[in-house]
Order: structure tokens, then sequence, then C-alpha cells
């Protein structure tokens, strides 16, 4: 089924342009006022590190346990201290309850 979904989405892209834009809403990038960045979750860990891992790419351990969305938001603090922008203009976008998310960062 996903397999037709980007089929479905190449086609598309190639006939109507507006179309191009919202697929590519969330995939990593800067579009002149939004970063748009990956973050692989690794909660409960014993230290808190950010690494990049490509241009638009972050692994985060976080000290939290991921119950209640804990982590999430212990996931944008760290975000917002280790990006130097406040916590407000940080938004999961994707992956609220998965590991691997995707986060808007407001300029």
């Amino acid at each position: 089924m996903q397999r037709k979904h980007e089929h479905f989405c190449r086609r598309s892209n190639e006939t109507r342009g507006w179309h191009l834009r919202s697929q590519h809403l969330h995939e990593p990038g800067f579009d002149g006022k939004n970063v748009l960045i990956k973050v692989h979750v690794i909660p409960n860990a014993k230290e808190v590190r950010v690494v990049k891992v490509g241009e638009a790419d972050f692994e985060v351990k976080i000290d939290e346990k991921a119950i209640d969305g804990r982590a999430n938001k212990r996931l944008v603090e760290i975000l917002s201290e280790h990006l130097r922008v406040p916590k407000s203009r940080i938004f999961i976008m994707s992956g609220a309850r998965s590991r691997d998310k995707i986060l808007q960062v407001v300029s």
C-alpha cells in the first residue's frame, strides 16, 4: 500500500505543481522561514546527548522515560538549548508516539 502512495505522489508532482509542495512538507530542509529536522530519539538514557548525523538529521539521547509525553517535552527543551531557539518555536510535526520524529523549527 505504501508503495502505491509513493508512486501516486511522484506522478502528481509531474502533473500538478501545487502537489509538489505538500509531498515535501515533512521532508527535512529549509524553506526560508522554517526548518524541518528528522530526529531519532533514545529515551531513558543515562546522559543527554545531541548528535548531528546528517544535514537535517539528529540523534538525541534523553534522560526521561517515554511516558505521558514526558520524553517529547524533554526533547523540545534539549533542542531548544542546543539550537538556541525558544521552546515555543519547536513543533513535533509527526512521530509524537514514535522514536523517529520530524520537528519544525520556526525562525
